[in-house]
């Protein structure tokens, strides 16, 4: 799969396929693409030493930042396509994180009323909906889409999965202190 319309400055994104090595130096490769930055974690690269930072390989579970130079695409090869049964381990607060599936679907869809308690807000690439709890989504933000990366701003620590094909996520509060 492509990510066919990355823009100069900061795109947001996340993979929804992995190819068997996920490292930056096989996996990036466009000499547009200088910084990669995730939760906690970034690389930038240099032509002398390849990429550097605290960030080493690419993760289905994360979101990230990609700064670019100038418009470019970034192709995946070989990609492994992400199960739908990934497990994200939220802390309270903000998390950058993936939606790993190819498609969009409606906030509604994939988050279930039961993870609704926990999730305030939701951030995309200049995109944003904030959790009302008597009206429900609102903002800019309708749609999840495969390829995005999300901030999501939980008010306790909780664990969920994503299930888009079921239109419900699991939830399970009480694996995280």
């Amino acid at each position: 799969y492509s990510f066919e319309y990355l823009h100069p400055g900061a795109n947001l994104v996340s993979f929804y396929g992995i190819p068997s090595d996920s490292s930056l130096n096989s996996l990036i490769s466009s000499p547009n693409i200088y910084n990669i930055i995730g939760e906690g974690v970034a690389a930038t690269y240099n032509s002398n030493f390849g990429w550097f930072g605290s960030l080493l390989e690419i993760s289905p579970t994360d979101g990230y930042w990609l700064k670019l130079s100038a418009a470019d695409t970034l192709v995946v090869y070989d990609a492994v396509p992400v199960v739908d049964d990934i497990l994200y381990e939220l802390h309270f607060g903000g998390n950058l994180i993936s939606f790993p599936f190819s498609g969009c679907y409606d906030i509604e869809q994939v988050i279930s009323s039961e993870a609704n308690e926990y999730i305030d807000k939701i951030v995309g690439e200049g995109v944003s909906a904030i959790n009302n709890p008597i009206i429900g989504w609102l903002g800019s933000l309708d749609q999840l889409c495969g390829g995005q990366g999300y901030w999501i701003i939980v008010n306790e620590a909780i664990n969920f999965q994503y299930s888009p094909g079921n239109q419900t996520i699991r939830l399970n509060k009480d694996i995280r202190n």
